[in-house]
């Protein structure tokens, strides 16, 4: 895999993290296989996908929580987003005994909420189909046990194909501007038939911040260095980390070796020091 260029210019001059310090010399140029770069190529995209559902959850919820009456709001259950047309809609759905019913709909496109509706108690249609699955699925993973490092975990689901399971992240909070939970992220895959088959820590065992510290004048925001040594590759989790802070990442991963990859929304490559 070629270094992209942006990986390249912002992470030249950085200093190894201190896991990857051991080493007198850096090991060799690591010789993907297909199945490592299909890993990192699905990597990229699935981090792409969180920031585009993080951005949609946070302006559609906006919207919605001026909308709905705070009587009903006491009973929403969740929210889901599929892509529809050249935008993304957000439905907001309470429980309706064994089924889901969407309480909210609103597309964000073009930096908007495009035509939001609120569907009263006696008009609520019912979920079907994908986002049927999707609601369900996000009951399955909320219920799994896992420690927020924050008050509570935001879920995201990812709509699936017709025939694949769903996908669910329950990711810690930013509680402030200057800092991110570089733990307490997890990635649950939930198959047709309700059962959990993957339940993955996706970031670091301790619930330890990453600093973002603050550029001097006419510098570059520093990289974020992190430690995700005994996971052999980045993951999703890290695209999306560089895409919620606006930084590049330098990740320290493997298990037998640890390397350096620079960590972008443009893709994952190794660095060479």
């Amino acid at each position: 895999m070629r270094k992209p260029l942006l990986i390249a210019a912002a992470l030249a001059a950085l200093p190894l993290p201190a896991a990857a310090q051991t080493a007198a010399t850096p090991p060799p140029p690591l010789e993907l296989t297909a199945e490592q770069r299909a890993t990192l190529e699905t990597a990229v995209a699935r981090g792409r996908a969180l920031s585009v559902l993080d951005q949609s959850f946070r302006m559609a919820t906006t919207d919605a929580r001026a909308r709905i009456p705070a009587a009903d709001a006491e009973a929403i259950a969740g929210w889901i987003a599929q892509p529809e047309g050249n935008g993304v809609a957000v439905t907001y759905y309470v429980r309706d005994g064994e089924h889901y019913a969407a309480i909210y709909r609103g597309t964000v496109m073009g930096g908007r909420v495009n035509s939001p509706q609120v569907f009263a108690a006696a008009n609520r249609p019912r979920l079907e189909g994908v986002a049927a699955r999707m609601a369900a699925a996000r009951t399955i993973a909320e219920a799994t046990e896992h420690q927020a490092c924050g008050p509570d975990f935001n879920t995201f689901v990812l709509p699936p194909a017709e025939d694949e399971p769903v996908i669910v992240y329950r990711l810690s909070p930013r509680m402030a501007a200057s800092r991110v939970p570089g733990g307490g992220h997890f990635r649950i895959t939930v198959g047709a038939d309700g059962a959990v088959s993957e339940d993955v820590a996706l970031g670091s065992a301790t619930c330890a911040d990453l600093t973002l510290s603050a550029a001097a004048a006419g510098q570059r925001n520093a990289p974020l260095q992190v430690n995700a040594a005994g996971m052999p590759l980045p993951n999703e989790l890290h695209v999306f980390l560089s895409l919620w802070t606006q930084r590049p990442l330098a990740v320290a991963a493997g298990t037998d070796t640890v390397r350096i990859w620079g960590v972008t929304a443009e893709g994952i490559a190794e660095l060479r020091q």
